[in-house]
């Protein structure tokens, strides 16, 4: 069993990517093209013995910032709405 396709949103470098693999794929690219922040995607997945992300969790730079970004903007521009209504907190 191999692998065939891998999708990634908002993570680090990626905003959305669709990369479809072959049996043998071989991943080359410029210095910070994002090759480490792809096998780190990968990795983070399905990496099940929990011995290199035991202490590991998602962090907000681990969030693609132009995602973030479109995010905060939401949050300021929404802020009356998400308000919780006083009647609700007493």
């Amino acid at each position: 069993m191999y692998i065939k396709n891998i999708h990634i949103e908002n993570f680090r470098n990626f905003h959305c990517i669709d990369i479809p693999l072959k049996k043998l794929t071989i991943i080359i690219g410029e210095n910070d093209a994002g090759k480490s922040n792809f096998l780190d995607a990968i990795r983070l997945v399905l990496n099940n013995n929990g011995f290199m992300y035991f202490s590991r969790s998602l962090s907000i730079t681990d969030i693609n910032k132009d995602s973030a970004d479109v995010f905060q903007k939401y949050l300021k521009e929404n802020t009356d709405a998400l308000r919780v209504p006083q009647y609700i907190v007493n």
